[in-house]
């Protein structure tokens, strides 16, 4: 997870810009499904979804009765603030994309223990 920060921190200057999503994007979008589902079975986590944006992805996961909603924003622009951290809250159903109140773990490895530690889990 630590390799796929470094990239985000590079932000436009490593994905680049434009009205088609970058090849550089879609090889980090595998990188980071392949690193995240490997944190995830830490917490046996089960019904892990992925979705691809232009240069952002979202998702969803359950962790026993509770459905988590997942959220990295467009990774070109996220350098400050943002950047490296991932939004995570709880939702209703897998299409409850306002559900509970935002939270943020920073895309390292071990995220599934901060993950963990924010939901009590």
């Amino acid at each position: 997870m630590n390799k796929l920060r470094a990239l985000i921190l590079l932000g436009e200057g490593y994905f680049g810009t434009g009205g088609r999503t970058t090849d550089e994007f879609k090889q980090f979008f595998r990188d980071f499904k392949k690193a995240f589902k490997k944190e995830l079975k830490e917490l046996d986590a089960t019904e892990i979804e992925f979705s691809r944006g232009h240069f952002d992805l979202t998702g969803f996961f359950r962790v026993g009765e509770q459905l988590i909603y997942f959220s990295l924003s467009d990774v070109r622009w996220s350098v400050g603030g943002d950047a490296g951290r991932l939004l995570v809250r709880t939702a209703k159903h897998n299409k409850d994309w306002t559900g509970g109140g935002n939270n943020y773990v920073e895309i390292e490895d071990g995220i599934a223990e901060s993950i963990k530690r924010k939901f009590s889990f």
